[in-house]
């Protein structure tokens, strides 16, 4: 299989002349069995780790096969999140994320300072900068991402993400914090420490989900899958716990279903920017949380 590249990092010291050459796949490491770990916080506060790890391929409804990638997070408190992430890579080695029923473009093919890409029909990613950078015990070229109003081509986020050669995504930034690559596995060869990770019990997990864009300027769509029929019913809250909106979706059946928040409230009035918590909720049973950045 082809090596391909996703958020995280590889070790080939290549001069920023040659960068621009490189194709996507050596930046999205997506082999069976990498590894990535990484530490995340919000300002001063410690939140948790997140260990990724690629785990084969999955067919999507939409007839394409993606490489299924599982996400356990496990928190301050001990608390632990499962989910799992599909990504692909083309044939041109543009990467793709699938959130149901559509897949998105993350990264393009060119690695050029000043390329561009759409995120939605609000906002746009482009390529602000191409370095180096010492992490994890070697020197990795990096492109540094940003976010931009396709409106008014204001910045909206920058960086919204630096993705490294060999690593992939090193570093996301958040509202107030971020998360920062600290160990993975790229091919048999690790990079920084990984902390021992439980095995996860897939079979008890109750649902998982992704929001896309994230940060988002106009709408961003939560995507989520449950195991069995459940009723549903979604949560939105600002940073002071105060709730701005709800959905009362009604029974699911299991699958991978998705609903679209546009940034308004009840009142049907846009939020102010900032970073928002939704829960997916079943009866008094809360299935997921997540949080998300809402930018004007």
């Amino acid at each position: 299989m082809k090596k391909v590249v996703w958020t995280l990092g590889l070790l080939f010291l290549l001069p920023h002349s040659s960068l621009a050459q490189e194709t996507t796949q050596f930046y999205y490491p997506l082999n069976d069995g990498d590894v990535f770990q990484y530490h995340f916080d919000f300002g001063s506060f410690f939140v948790g780790t997140e260990t990724r790890k690629v785990a084969g391929d999955t067919l999507m409804p939409n007839g394409k096969t993606y490489r299924k990638i599982e996400s356990d997070i496990v928190f301050y408190d001990g608390t632990v999140r499962n989910g799992t992430i599909h990504m692909r890579v083309s044939d041109e080695d543009s990467v793709f994320l699938y959130l149901n029923p559509i897949e998105i473009l993350l990264f393009p093919l060119n690695l050029n300072v000043g390329l561009t890409w759409p995120i939605d029909d609000y906002a746009f990613h482009e390529i602000t900068a191409i370095s180096d950078t010492t992490l994890l015990g070697g020197r990795f070229p990096y492109v540094e991402v940003a976010t931009i109003s396709s409106q008014d081509s204001t910045l909206l986020w920058s960086p919204d993400f630096l993705l490294a050669d060999t690593l992939g995504v090193i570093y996301d930034p958040g509202e107030g914090g971020g998360s920062q690559l600290t160990g993975a596995v790229i091919n048999g060869k690790q990079y920084g420490l990984i902390t021992a990770v439980k095995a996860r019990e897939r079979s008890q997990q109750a649902l998982t989900a992704l929001n896309y864009p994230n940060p988002f300027n106009h709408s961003t769509r939560i995507s989520y899958t449950l195991n069995s029929p459940k009723r549903v019913r979604i949560q939105i809250f600002n940073i002071l716990g105060k709730e701005v909106q709800s959905y009362d979706v009604g029974v699911q059946q299991a699958g991978t279903h998705t609903r679209v928040w546009d940034g308004d409230d009840h009142r049907g009035i846009s939020v102010s920017s900032g970073l928002y918590y939704y829960l997916i909720k079943s009866e008094s049973q809360t299935l997921y949380k997540g949080s998300m950045t809402f930018l004007k």
